[in-house]
């Protein structure tokens, strides 16, 4: 080991960090790299060995990321097809009431409608007896 790690690369005391590094807030050293699955929370390697989350069960935080975007993918459309299928259910539903609404409508008009057409004749013969008696009295 002594020989390969003397012959590889000088390598520098502390790994570089980037803006992107989430780093442990209990372990400022230490960068989040694991997910605890017991907790839902992203940890690091040093929490897992000695803290809050040892004996845990812990999934590479990579993997993690992927198997929630997924889930959150297959989610989304989830809601979508359950609110496509509402909306399919509501527009059905307008139909019917729409078309029971315009038979109640016209069935309420045609009632109106022989009801006038009852009292307009109704109302002309009662101006032919009057228009009768009229002549008569003359």
């Amino acid at each position: 080991m002594f020989k390969q790690e003397s012959t590889s690369s000088p390598r520098s005391a502390a790994p570089e960090r980037t803006e992107e590094q989430a780093m442990c807030q209990e372990h400022e050293e230490e960068e989040v790299n694991i997910y605890c699955v017991t907790h839902s929370v992203p940890t690091c390697s040093m929490c897992k060995v000695f803290g809050a989350h040892q004996d845990r069960e812990v999934a590479p935080l990579k993997s993690m990321y992927q198997t929630q975007k997924e889930n959150g993918r297959r989610q989304k459309s989830q809601v979508c097809e359950k609110l496509d299928h509402l909306y399919a259910i509501l527009e059905e539903r307008k139909r019917d009431l729409s078309f029971k609404l315009a038979a109640e409508q016209e069935e309420k008009l045609n009632y109106f409608r022989g009801l006038t057409k009852k009292y307009k004749e109704h109302l002309e013969r009662s101006c032919r007896t009057v228009g009768t008696g009229i002549q008569t009295m003359e």
